[in-house]
């Protein structure tokens, strides 16, 4: 069944296991919605999160052997260093690759995005809705590989590629483990500043 293939599981090893266990949701629930939106995959469910402040109360959607159930939680504070890698995540804020958010593509998050170990690059964690990238179908959880055919292997090479685009900017994104090309041109946001 299609609709089973969507949202993200409940592991023991998430994060925020304490904040979901108070809100009722338990290891292997498999979540559907955040506020309304359905989640596609753990990847997506996480930059999802990461975009709301501790003390958000969000619903959430869940499936938990075979019923659909709808729970309330309020989220607590992300610990400050995890997941954190030398060079922390990347914004960049300007250019043509402006409203974009990324991090390393770590092992962790590979499995989560069901990824092959081929794939390479820097995972999208955050995105302004009104940036370029965006209007062009960019989204959390897509994987940047190479900016304007330069490999992208850390957020270091991330920043300093997204630094030099300028005009259209080439990426190579793997979106939900396929592989694309998208061109992005700088004055396709819906309203930013440049």
């Amino acid at each position: 069944m299609e609709p089973l293939k969507k949202g993200a599981t409940v592991t023991s090893s998430n994060t925020r296991r304490q904040a979901a266990e108070k809100a009722g949701i338990k290891n292997g629930d498999v979540i559907r919605k955040l506020n309304g939106q359905e989640i596609g995959d753990s990847g997506q469910f996480t930059a999802m999160i990461t975009n709301l402040n501790p003390g958000a109360e969000v619903t959430v959607d869940i499936l938990r052997d075979g019923q659909l159930l709808t729970v309330k939680a309020t989220l607590g504070e992300r610990p400050k260093n995890r997941g954190v890698r030398p060079g922390g995540p990347g914004k960049i804020q300007e250019g043509t690759l402006r409203g974009i958010t990324v991090q390393d593509l770590t092992p962790q998050i590979r499995e989560q995005l069901g990824l092959p170990a081929n794939v390479t690059g820097v995972v999208i964690s955050e995105i302004d809705p009104n940036s370029p990238a965006a209007q062009q179908g960019l989204q959390p959880g897509d994987v940047i590989e190479d900016i304007n055919r330069q490999p992208v292997r850390s957020v270091a090479d991330f920043n300093r590629l997204a630094a030099q685009a300028k005009e259209q900017t080439l990426l190579r994104i793997n979106h939900q483990g396929n592989g694309a090309f998208v061109v992005i041109s700088p004055d396709e946001s819906g309203g930013g500043d440049q």
